[in-house]
């Protein structure tokens, strides 16, 4: 005869041992996949100085505060658009070259404005992107300052790392830049070399003096391009800042 306390017993034993081990999985997966509490506590502190620079852009540029498309992730950290700001009020730039549009583009065009003069040619490959940026620029009526190029990524056979690069004919370039921009392409579809073939392309095009400003400098990628550069032309200088993701400034005399 079956003992039906004994199955209650045994039944709650048995629930409280799945109970068990799968509390004991949830804390391991915890531990193993959120931040430690130093990890968390500089990601706090490193919110807070991104949004304290990016609060110091909009008056910097006299921009309404939230006019500006997100910053980050993907997109150009607020330290790195603030080396744009620097790096744009040493040189004044008359033409600004840029590979990746977004916030970085409308940064640019504002400083062009502000200054009474100056373009931006913004290069990219993705059309939609492209036309959010350019809907933003009419929005803030600095489209006058900008000029978007959109070339697919085309098979360049430029390096042995990535032969993904801007499908871009240089006559579609018909200025010396001061300035050079380098936030593109993303890494996801053209490797983690994405932007090596910009060695070859400015090896062929600029035949002055540049600044070139290269974001993800924490990347080995950037990192080989900023070191390359220096070896190619003697009379360049790089210099590596400690952004949140790093950044080369690269000067060619």
């Amino acid at each position: 005869m079956i003992n039906f306390s004994e199955v209650v017993i045994t039944t709650i034993f048995l629930i409280n041992t799945f109970i068990l081990i799968y509390v004991i999985k949830l804390v391991l997966w915890i531990h193993r996949n959120l931040p430690k509490t130093h990890d968390i506590r500089q990601y706090i502190l490193q919110l807070g100085r991104q949004q304290e620079i990016l609060d110091s852009i909009y008056l910097k540029l006299n921009l309404k505060k939230g006019s500006l498309p997100p910053s980050r992730g993907y997109a150009a950290s607020p330290d790195f658009l603030h080396l744009i700001i620097t790096e744009f009020d040493r040189i004044m730039p008359s033409a600004v070259l840029e590979f990746g549009s977004g916030i970085s583009t409308i940064v640019t065009a504002q400083l062009c404005r502000n200054q009474g003069f100056g373009r931006v040619i913004s290069i990219d490959h993705d059309p939609l992107y492209s036309q959010e940026t350019e809907k933003k620029l009419k929005e803030l009526n600095l489209d006058s300052y900008v000029t978007m190029i959109v070339r697919p990524l085309t098979d360049t056979h430029a390096t042995q790392y990535s032969r993904l690069w801007y499908g871009l004919d240089l006559q579609e370039i018909d200025f010396e830049a001061d300035m050079i921009i380098i936030d593109g392409p993303p890494i996801n579809l053209a490797g983690p070399f994405a932007r090596e073939p910009f060695v070859d392309f400015y090896k062929k095009l600029i035949k002055k003096p540049v600044s070139i400003l290269l974001d993800d400098g924490d990347r080995e990628g950037e990192s080989h391009i900023a070191h390359y550069l220096t070896n190619v032309f003697p009379s360049a200088t790089k210099k590596f800042l400690p952004l949140e993701k790093g950044a080369w400034v690269i000067k060619n005399k």
